[in-house]
């Protein structure tokens, strides 16, 4: 099995070939790799070939200053292309057996 994961990544991770129409809906950024648009597709082709578990992250997710600024430059790179995914999934039959689990970093400050 492992050689077999092996063996898939390339093709796993080649958004070349996807449909322009996927491109589209997972927004400009989709065929750079490491931005969480190409993570979001790659994950996607992940599920669709019997990966298990994948877990995606926003690199630029954890701020400490700035706040308003940042996060809504974050919300715009992860909205459309996380709507997105999910709608793939379903299109293609995969929320049937896939739990999807949406998380965020946060802070509890105990005085």
């Amino acid at each position: 099995m492992a050689f077999r994961m092996q063996e898939s990544i390339p093709a796993d991770t080649d958004v070349a070939s996807e449909p322009d129409h996927l491109k589209k809906l997972c927004g400009k950024d989709v065929s750079t790799p490491g931005t969480f648009a190409y993570n979001c597709l790659t994950a996607r082709k992940l599920v669709e070939n019997d990966v298990r578990t994948v877990q995606l992250f926003h690199r630029g997710r954890d701020h400490h200053s700035r706040l308003s600024e940042n996060m809504k430059g974050l919300f715009q790179d992860i909205d459309q292309v996380s709507a997105g995914l999910i709608k793939e999934l379903k299109q293609r039959g995969l929320l049937e057996d896939t739990l999807v689990v949406w998380g965020k970093q946060f802070l509890v400050r105990v005085s």
